[in-house]
């Protein structure tokens, strides 16, 4: 089994031989009881030794893992898209992530993003506590973004073995404080730089890092997962993809924003599948076999899933996807970011008469001069179906604040993450 990271010997350590028995499956009474543990690994595979919390994490070799994102700022959005943890579909999630702590530029320590939200108004722990509603709920705290994700800072970090020293401890400090069970790596630029081994000082730092982290991980039981990109030209000159596979628990692949405003011409940014005349390069199933040829066991990449959309001002009168943009369409009513729509006001512009249709692609909308690609209930269903045929460890959403919550379209409340489970659990 992958997740058996250590053979347990006589002269293994408690953890050692703990966590080499929660990776064996429940009927192996045998080789529990001839360790002598079986009173201890009884307690749901999980272990209290001392001031360390041992989790097994062999449940990462699950392919129905759904991963959730919840991106705080959703709180403070106003009217019906007001965002509160009670929203979140905890019952469909495997695994949520606080987006986002960030990195401090002087200190170089991971440190609350907003803290009237995240302490004042105790958001990280009433996230944690959400476990409550699903005992076997994983929570793990984003580290990075891409406003953090700017600047030099991170190479700054992880090329310097006395930084990394300082953060190491100081972020296992901060999840435990807080009950987090782990760290998610979440650059949405190349400043978290994982190149090949030997290319820059920063790729061998990040590298470095990363064992630091894993290192300081494993006694307390602590998952280690990143969001990667999945553009060829990033994984090509960004990651050392066996090392990297062999750090992580999970790699949640950001398989979206393959298109957008920034283009002259209007295209679904998340397809599973390029339309013609695409680039095949610029979809999900490109970019997870990539992954897979570089070196990632499809058992610990998660595909991710928007639920939002790119939304473009058609230049002319042609609409299909390749025509023509002179830009960005214009901020959502709710989220006010232009070219860029939540799933909820996806689902309010359908019923407020927008023409839909679909492509090999995904589902987009039109009205007038406006258009935008999203992926809906149908779309995230064949998602899901794929990274279950490709034995993949599940799906992730970025983010649970931006699916249709209140049920504004008539699909029940979160249909986006209710379709990724009930897809990956066989209802």
């Amino acid at each position: 089994m992958s997740a058996i990271l250590l053979e347990a010997t006589p002269q293994s350590s408690l953890y050692q031989r703990i966590y080499y028995l929660s990776s064996l499956p429940s009927e192996d009474v045998t080789a529990r009881h001839v360790l002598g543990l079986q009173n201890v690994l009884d307690k749901k595979y999980s272990a209290t030794c001392g001031t360390c919390r041992l989790e097994s994490r062999a449940a990462m070799t699950s392919s129905r893992n759904v991963v959730c994102y919840y991106g705080s700022w959703g709180h403070y959005r106003e009217g019906p898209a007001a965002y509160s943890l009670d929203d979140i579909p905890v019952d469909k999630c495997t695994h949520l992530v606080y987006a986002f702590a960030t990195l401090d530029a002087r200190d170089f320590v991971a440190k609350q993003h907003d803290r009237w939200l995240d302490e004042d108004l105790n958001n990280y722990r009433k996230f944690v506590q959400l476990k409550a509603r699903n005992p076997s709920l994983k929570v793990l705290l984003a580290l990075g973004g891409w406003n953090d994700s700017q600047g030099p800072k991170y190479s700054q970090l992880v090329s310097d073995p006395g930084r990394r020293r300082r953060f190491v401890s100081q972020v296992v400090q901060l999840l435990l404080n807080y009950g987090f069970d782990g760290l998610d790596l979440d650059s949405r630029k190349r400043s978290l730089k994982i190149s090949k081994v030997g290319s820059s000082r920063a790729s061998v730092g990040f590298t470095a890092w990363l064992r630091d982290l894993r290192s300081a991980f494993n006694p307390h039981g602590l998952l280690l997962t990143a969001a990667v990109s999945a553009g060829k030209g990033t994984i090509d000159g960004g990651y050392d993809v066996p090392q990297v596979a062999s750090l992580l628990d999970m790699i949640n692949l950001m398989a979206y924003d393959f298109h957008g405003s920034w283009e002259g011409r209007v295209a679904h940014h998340a397809p599973l599948y390029a339309d013609p005349g695409q680039s095949p390069e610029l979809c999900a199933d490109f970019a997870v076999n990539y992954w897979i040829q570089k070196g990632a066991p499809p058992h610990k990449l998660i595909l991710g899933v928007p639920a939002y959309g790119r939304s473009w001002t058609l230049a002319g009168s042609a609409s299909s996807p390749g025509a023509a943009a002179a830009g960005a369409g214009p901020e959502g009513q709710f989220t006010r970011e232009s070219g860029n729509l939540s799933f909820f006001e996806c689902c309010l512009a359908e019923k407020e008469g927008w023409t839909k249709r679909r492509t090999r692609a995904g589902p987009y909308l039109t009205k007038g001069n406006q258009w935008v690609g999203y992926d809906d209930v149908q779309s995230v269903v064949e998602k899901a179906q794929y990274a279950r045929s490709k034995g993949l460890g599940g799906v992730m959403v970025w983010d649970v604040t931006t699916d249709d919550f209140k049920n504004l379209g008539g699909e029940g409340k979160s249909p986006l993450v209710t379709a990724m489970y009930r897809t990956l659990h066989g209802f």
